[in-house]
């Protein structure tokens, strides 16, 4: 879901990759295999895991599973060494990790994999890549939603995918340097919505410290990408808002004509260096709390 903003491929210093997979069914689970790529985690220590294997400290990369984006079932982990930099070549080692697993017939739509919870209270490091091969049955196929015209709040504490510290729901990261932080604030809608109206309110920090100095007095702020899908992969922004890190910036759309969308996402805008050389690919900053109020053709209930 996260691969359209990283545009030509699938990092962007974000330390988790989600799928949507199951758009038109649930499905059960009951095994399957993954490759992931990360980097950078031995500069930000994990805590979940770590132990010691063969002469080896190692940590686990979760894969993780749900039906309705809420609980996450863990299914799998992927463990690889953890490296403790001393240079700066070291701190660029980019691991591949593999594994297979059997899963007991766990029912799922979404499919996760993310970095470690770290002691800075981020993810540890970042997913580079990610790929999978499932076997999966179907349970039962998913009816377009029932939708009645109405509004709907939904709040990042507990209608955000990205929800991996249950103290803290709404923000993880930016604390060090090497943590990948909370870049995105994902609202499944429960089904495929009309709207009419978007508005809410999102506070941003700096992802990193430095850009204060490194950055120019006009870059001292930011921008919010306010962001509409039909199918998590595809995102048309429906509105770019300047904002001040730090205080809580409202944001409104109201001309949408019934936009079709089953997710709306809030993220920051890529950082102002992005394509330079070497290149900063990674967003201006991270989204500390969220909320929004959705109005048109909505689907019935509450749930995702």
């Amino acid at each position: 879901m996260e691969s359209s903003y990283a545009l030509e491929g699938c990092w962007a210093h974000v330390g988790h990759h989600h799928y949507f997979v199951g758009r038109d069914a649930v499905f059960a689970l009951h095994g399957g295999g993954a490759v992931f790529f990360v980097v950078e985690q031995q500069l930000s220590p994990p805590t979940e895991g770590p132990a010691p294997g063969g002469g080896e400290v190692r940590t686990p990369v979760p894969v993780e599973v749900s039906v309705d984006g809420r609980a996450w079932t863990r299914v799998a982990d992927g463990p690889y060494r953890l490296v403790y930099a001393e240079t700066s070549a070291e701190a660029l080692i980019r691991q591949e990790v593999a594994v297979n697993f059997t899963a007991p017939d766990v029912p799922f739509r979404y499919l996760r994999v993310r970095q470690p919870l770290s002691s800075a209270e981020g993810l540890s490091g970042y997913v580079d890549a990610s790929r999978f091969e499932l076997d999966v049955t179907v349970v039962a196929r998913v009816p377009p939603a029932s939708l009645a015209p109405g509004e709907r709040g939904l709040s990042c504490e507990r209608d955000i995918l990205e929800d991996v510290f249950p103290s803290h729901p709404c923000w993880f990261g930016g604390l060090n340097r090497w943590d990948a932080p909370s870049f995105f604030h994902t609202y499944p809608l429960g089904g495929l919505a009309r709207l009419d109206r978007v508005s809410g309110v999102a506070t941003l920090a700096y992802f990193r410290p430095d850009d204060r100095s490194q950055l120019p007095p006009e870059k001292l702020g930011g921008h919010l990408l306010v962001e509409a899908s039909e199918d998590g992969s595809r995102w048309t922004t429906i509105a770019n808002v300047s904002v001040a890190y730090g205080t809580a910036q409202p944001f409104a759309t109201d001309d949408l004509g019934g936009l079709p969308a089953a997710f709306v996402r809030l993220a920051s805008d890529r950082h102002p260096r992005w394509g330079t050389e070497p290149p900063l690919k990674r967003p201006e900053a991270y989204l500390l709390e969220s909320s929004l109020a959705l109005g048109g053709l909505l689907p019935a209930g509450e749930g995702r």
